[in-house]
Parts: structure tokens; sequence; C-alpha cells
């Protein structure tokens, strides 16, 4: 089984006077989010086999932030991409699933850290539904894990969620 690891960014810090968008770090509670969620990474997706290769990573100073939670992972190569950046434009789910085939190597995991309306609308695409264990929405620090055994990135067959995580 191939796996696609959905992380919406960690909670950011609202933006100050004259601050641009693509530059609001993480809040303090995004910080510790992103502690919390390197802690899943290392006790949950190493042991069960979901840690990615490559993560697509919004230019955004928050999403950069929130894959730092990867960081003790030397294994794991972070792609910063503006195109999936949707601070300033809308981002399509096209957009993102064909700038995660770019870097499909054919074997591995992926990841993209990046925002929502986006991210939802992503999973929306792959799995034709909403999950129900996502309740309301993709919050802030939230991971989905979606599972193919065959057409990885694409909705035929589609995904199943396999692990659903929500960073505190």
């Amino acid at each position: 089984m191939r796996y696609l690891i959905v992380v919406r960014h960690c909670e950011a810090r609202p933006a100050g006077v004259g601050e641009l968008d693509i530059d609001r770090p993480l809040s303090a509670r995004g910080q510790r989010q992103r502690e919390d969620l390197a802690e899943w990474w290392e006790s949950v997706a190493v042991p069960r086999g979901f840690l990615p290769k490559r993560v697509l990573v919004s230019s955004a100073q928050r999403t950069r932030e929130t894959a730092e939670s990867l960081r003790h992972h030397d294994e794991v190569t972070l792609e910063v991409s503006a195109t999936i950046y949707n601070g300033s434009r809308e981002v399509e789910p096209g957009e993102i699933l064909s700038e995660l085939s770019l870097l499909d190597s054919g074997s591995g995991h992926l990841a993209v850290v990046g925002h929502n309306p986006t991210l939802s609308e992503v999973i929306f695409y792959l799995l034709g539904c909403w999950p129900r264990e996502l309740g309301d929405g993709l919050a802030p620090g939230g991971v989905v894990v979606l599972g193919w055994t065959e057409n990885f990135l694409t909705p035929h067959p589609a995904p199943r969620v396999v692990e659903t995580y929500q960073a505190t």
C-alpha cells in the first residue's frame, strides 16, 4: 500500500500590521502542535510505515515551520512550492495533485503540508465524499493518511482513510 499524508499547517499567529500573509509564523499553540506532530511522526507514522520519502510544502512560513516536525528524519526530503500557497490566489486540488505527481518516484510515500480550503478539497476529490472521521473539516494541525493499493494519487479506485490525527 502507498500512502499520501495530508497535513494542514499548525495554528498560525494573526498577521501583524503590514505583515504579509505568507510571512505569518506559528503561534505559541501552533509551536506546541508542531512538537505534538513530531511525536506523532515518531510514535505512529514510523512504526506503521507512513513516513514519506518526499514532502510537498507550501512556501508560507507557517507551513515550513509545521514541516519542521519531520526535522529528525534525514531520509525525508522537503520540497517547498510557491504553487500550492493559496494566500494570494485560489489553488485548485488538481494543482496540488500535479505537484505531488512530479515528486512521485513510483515507490514510497508522499506528504503535503498546506492550507485549507484546498487540502480539504483534495481529500474530498480523492475520496468522493467527506470522511466522517474529520467532522466539519481539517483543523490546523490535522492529519489524514490516505492509502492506495493501486493507481496512487487518483480517485479511481478511491483510496481509503487509514489514519487521522489532530495535533493538540
